[in-house]
């Protein structure tokens, strides 16, 4: 429902994703993990279509753990773009992105809507 919805929960869902279950490295490296290979599956197609590059992987720590899929962002103008169209609303991990990429990045707001990159 949320995929398909027409009133624009998308975004905010990413965000909720993202904040959540989401990392940026301190070399600016933007991932997202679920033991759910369909999730990552969709949020890689979600990302992608909005004309970021993306790679997904599996690790699996040991036989008795789940496996974790993992998309990450595969180069910096794909961070760009998730920053000027998702973002994170987590404080650090926004303070990281706008610190990581030496931008002039507006947060998004707290209603959950982003706003333009300057």
């Amino acid at each position: 429902k949320i995929l398909n919805s027409p009133n624009g929960l998308v975004i905010p869902f990413l965000q909720g994703l993202f904040d959540s279950d989401g990392t940026i490295t301190a070399n600016g490296e933007v991932k997202f993990a679920s033991t759910s290979k369909l999730i990552v599956e969709q949020v890689g197609t979600i990302l992608e279509s909005k004309g970021m590059e993306c790679r997904i992987s599996m690790w699996l720590k040991a036989a008795r753990y789940l496996p974790l899929y993992t998309v990450q962002l595969r180069n910096k103008n794909s961070v760009l773009k998730f920053a000027k169209e998702i973002g994170f609303r987590h404080p650090i991990k926004l303070a990281r992105l706008l610190g990581v990429q030496n931008k002039h990045l507006v947060a998004p707001s707290s209603s959950g809507h982003k706003n333009a990159v300057q």
